[in-house]
């Protein structure tokens, strides 16, 4: 075999191998090409019950609306039987749960569409609310939530416990 030939075929493999290896990142429609927004609520993972995307709408009239979504991941159900808050100094937010609410295992439940959680007291929007949600049969869940201005976003969350359900339920 000529010196030209082997030279052009170990150049050959050379520039495949680094083609290979150059390409093998790309494609369509990968996760770095795909937006990501994060959301403005907090999230607690950590036991049976999963809290997700809490946070409180500010009504701008002394009170707000607890809006998340609260998932049973244990195999049984579990109540959820009292709230309690603090501002971010530590001094108590009367928090008020209207009834205990019974969470059925694998079944969200959002507190925001009817206005079964709600906070009475000073707090400000930018802020953040330590929320303690204690449950019958699970271990308490304590979260840091933000407290937002009312706007657009959050027209499905209520104001007062008496508002009927939004349209748009996912946002409470």
């Amino acid at each position: 075999m000529s010196s030209v030939r082997l030279l052009r075929r170990t150049l050959a493999i050379a520039v495949s191998a680094t083609a290979l290896l150059v390409l093998t990142g790309c494609g369509f429609g990968a996760q770095t090409n795909q937006s990501y927004d994060a959301a403005v609520g907090s999230n607690e993972r950590g036991g049976e019950i999963k809290v997700l995307n809490a946070l409180y709408v500010d009504n701008a009239d002394g009170t707000a609306t607890f809006s998340a979504t609260l998932l049973n991941k244990d195999t049984g159900a579990h109540v959820l039987e009292a709230v309690t808050a603090t501002s971010g100094d530590g001094s108590p937010i009367t928090a008020t749960l209207a009834a205990p609410v019974e969470l059925e295992p694998q079944v969200p439940y959002t507190p925001g569409t009817n206005g079964d959680i709600m906070l009475t007291g000073a707090f400000a929007a930018g802020g953040f609310v330590k929320t303690t949600l204690t449950f019958e049969g699970a271990e308490p869940v304590t979260i840091d939530a933000p407290v937002v201005a009312r706007n657009a976003a959050y027209e499905g969350v209520a104001t007062k416990k008496t508002d009927a359900p939004k349209t748009d339920a996912a946002t409470g």
